[in-house]
Formats: C-alpha cells, structure tokens, sequence
C-alpha cells in the first residue's frame, strides 16, 4: 500500500509541471481568453510556490510563464481576434520544442518536479522521466499537428479536432500516472550512470 501511494505521489508531481497545458486545453474548449489565464495563473501559482522555498526557475515553468503570459496579453490588448488554433498552434510548438530539447540535454523537463528525497526511492526514474516526456513530446505532436490541419482546411470540423486533441491528452495523462517506478532503500542502489544526471536536472539537495 505505502508503494503504492509513493507511486501516485511521484506521478502526480510529475503532472504538476504539465498543469497549465492541462488546463489551457480543457478550457479553451469554452473560451480561448479564459483558458489562457487560467494557464497563466497556474503557471504563476506554481512557479511562486516552489520559488520562495529554493530561489530558482525550473524550466517548465519558464515556459509555462512566458507562453501562457505572453498569449493573454496578447490576445487581450493587441489582437483581440486572437484565433484559438493559431493560439493553441504556439503553446504546441513551444511545449514540443521544450520537450525535445530537454530530451537532447538529457534533463527531460518532467524530472524537476521531484524533490531530491525521491530518487532515493525509486531506481531509474531519470530513464523513467526520458519516456514520460518523449510521451508528452509525442501527444503534443498530435495535438498540434490535429490543429495544423484543420487551420489548413476549413471543411474540417473543429470539433474533430478537439476531440482528437482531448483524446491525446487523456492517453498521455493515463501513461504517466500509470508508469512504474520500482522501489528501492538507497540511493546507492540507483545505476551509476543515472545520479548525476538526477542530481543535475533537480539541483541541490535538501
């Protein structure tokens, strides 16, 4: 039971870093304004949160800021016609971006959001956090490639391509909080290979 709880926690942090993007694709589905605000002050909630207790910005939530932050100001003061594909078209572009570049760093962006007690915990989670956000690269993919082709053709049904999108969403968020993480007593089990990638990507210890 405790295993399992430590598994949920840890999947759970790891949708802690993806929560705006949740949040702007779920809402836009009523309003494109809403939704970008929305995504921002969650990306501010989270980042301040975190901020106060180690001075330092994670990734993630740089982007998160900055794109969510940059459309809703945008959107509410210099074009207000704003189109929610074209939106959704450069919050895509830039979360894949992120996702590949983390990956080709080898500091995949979904591993800063553990605290450095977890990898004490759990073997291979840096392996672990190189499929998690290669599958949050993919479904992104998707999801931006659904809205490139219904921005090219406009015989294509918008509600199509919602549902398509909400379907990748919902298969990347079952994988990650369905991935396993196999426990272990120390973190002197963990590959040798793997503790200083960890260790860089989540910073100092506490």
């Amino acid at each position: 039971m405790d295993e399992r709880f430590a598994e949920r926690r840890i999947a759970l942090a790891t949708l802690f870093g993806f929560a705006p993007f949740i949040i702007f694709s779920l809402v836009t589905l009523l309003s494109l304004s809403l939704g970008l605000w929305l995504a921002f002050t969650a990306a501010f909630v989270i980042t301040i949160r975190d901020f106060v207790e180690t001075p330092r910005l994670r990734l993630l939530d740089g982007a998160n800021l900055l794109i969510f932050g940059g459309l809703a100001l945008v959107g509410g003061f210099l074009a207000p016609n704003l189109r929610l594909i074209t939106a959704r078209l450069a919050v895509e572009a830039t979360l894949f971006g992120l996702a590949l570049f983390s990956i080709a760093g080898s500091k995949p962006v979904s591993l800063a959001y553990h605290r450095t007690g977890a990898r004490r915990q759990f073997s291979g989670l840096w392996r672990s956090h190189l499929l998690i956000t290669a599958a949050w690269a993919l479904a992104v993919l998707m999801m931006g490639v659904a809205d490139a082709v219904t921005l090219s053709d406009p015989n294509i049904s918008i509600s199509g391509d919602f549902a398509f999108g909400l379907a990748a969403l919902g298969a990347v968020i079952v994988f990650t909080l369905r991935f396993p993480h196999r426990p272990v007593s120390h973190e002197r089990d963990l590959p040798h290979d793997q503790v200083p990638a960890i260790k860089s990507a989540t910073g100092h210890n506490r």
